[in-house]
């Protein structure tokens, strides 16, 4: 399975939209959705490519970042990725600083 660091991910799907989610292991996620057996929102929108993924070790701070990202507009996930921010800075920009954990870190694949 994978390990016990969470990350939050962006997906660009084959429609060219964007898909935010969580994962330990994202590498076998994307795997997952590109089988056509993960979300069922990306069913008709296959194949997605990484675009993002960070590292923010628990799965209680990659779900508070992953409902952050989901809230922002197309145009303002696509300039964070573009702005390729490591985990303090997305932990800042999202304003989860209080509930941050140390040790976090980027993984850009």
């Amino acid at each position: 399975m994978g390990s016990n660091v969470w990350s939050v991910y962006i997906v660009q799907t084959a429609r060219n939209s964007l898909y935010t989610g969580i994962s330990p292991d994202v590498k076998a996620r994307i795997a997952t959705h590109n089988c056509g057996k993960g979300s069922r929102s990306l069913r008709g929108a296959l194949p997605v490519e990484l675009v993002y993924s960070c590292e923010l070790g628990s799965r209680s701070l990659a779900q508070r970042a992953e409902h952050r990202l989901k809230k922002l507009s197309a145009a303002n996930k696509r300039a964070l990725v573009n702005s390729d921010p490591g985990a303090g800075q997305l932990i800042k920009q999202l304003g989860l600083e209080s509930k941050a954990e140390e040790g976090a870190h980027l993984i850009v694949w």
